[in-house]
Parts: C-alpha cells; structure tokens; sequence
C-alpha cells in the first residue's frame, strides 16, 4: 500500500514537471501492486489518474476507456473524490474528441456534486475541481450552443456557492 501511495504522491510533481512518460510507469507499477493485493480503491485511482494522463498525453480514447472503469468501480464503492475526479478528465477527453454532450454530461457530474467546502478540496488533484470542471462545463455548453446555461454556470463560478443560491436570485443553470 505504501509503494504505491508513493507512486500517487509523485504524479503531480511528475506532472507539473510535464514528466508523462515517468507518471506512465509509476501508474503501471501502482496498478500491479494495487491488482496483486486486490485493493480496489487503489485500482480506481490508478485508472482515473491513467485517464487524466492519458487525456494530456494525446490519447483520449485510453482516457474514456480508463474513466469509464474508474467511475463504475467509485460508483460501486461510493467513493465521491474517486467520481468527481474522474468524471472531471472523462469530461475532458470527450471535450478534446468534439464529444461535447458526452463532456457535458460527465463535467455536469463533478460540478454538480462539489458543494460548500468541497470547492475547495482537491482531491489529490493539482488543480481545484470545481475550477477546472465548470471551466471546461462553460466552454462545452458554448459549444453546443446551450449559452444560457453556459452563462449560469459562469456566475456560478465566480459566486462558488452553487445552483440554490443561484436560482434564488433569479438565474437556473
């Protein structure tokens, strides 16, 4: 367990570092440890953060094929940082294949679920979630052409108080 939570903690200075092929091989050596001690959690780990890397590395049909396993284990498990983490780069690789209602349903998830303080919790990612996710949300629904929703989810940003007190003041997403 430990070898490969070290493995986790060095992907993001890996990644900050744009070391990809180095994030490659430690993930790989991650999952053989995660599978051969049938640690599903570590499992679910492995494959979200092999979709985010796969995503930024140019191959976003690995990214979907990994988030998709991940989200099914974080849904099985009901592991909510494990979802929102992973719905955050599926959204993204379907984003980068044109996929936009695809990317917007899966963005919408991360976004719909971070709430309070949970805006700012970055669940073991480098950047903030709530950040990135409406992001790219905002831009997706632009180009679908769903503007008002789009400019929901812009204000939304910028208040990060989410939906209700949108709504309160007269603005639905």
């Amino acid at each position: 367990e430990q070898a490969i939570d070290v493995r986790f903690e060095l992907r993001n200075p890996l990644h900050l570092l744009g070391e990809f092929e180095r994030i490659f091989d430690h993930l790989g050596a991650a999952q053989d440890l995660a599978e051969a001690i049938d640690d599903q959690w570590r499992v679910g780990w492995v494959l979200s953060y092999l979709a985010q890397t796969s995503r930024l590395t140019g191959n976003p049909g690995r990214a979907i094929e990994c988030g998709h396993r991940a989200v099914g284990l974080a849904a099985a498990r009901g592991d909510f940082a494990l979802q929102v983490a992973t719905e955050l780069h599926l959204g993204s690789a379907y984003e980068d294949l044109g996929e936009y209602r695809q990317a917007s349903e899966s963005l919408r998830g991360s976004v719909d679920r971070l709430r309070g303080d949970q805006v700012h919790d970055r669940f073991g990612l480098s950047g903030l979630p709530s950040v990135v996710a409406r992001a790219h949300l905002v831009w997706c629904l632009a180009e679908r052409g769903e503007f008002d929703e789009g400019f929901a989810r812009a204000i939304e940003a910028t208040l990060f108080r989410g939906p209700a007190d949108l709504r309160s003041r007269g603005v639905a997403p």
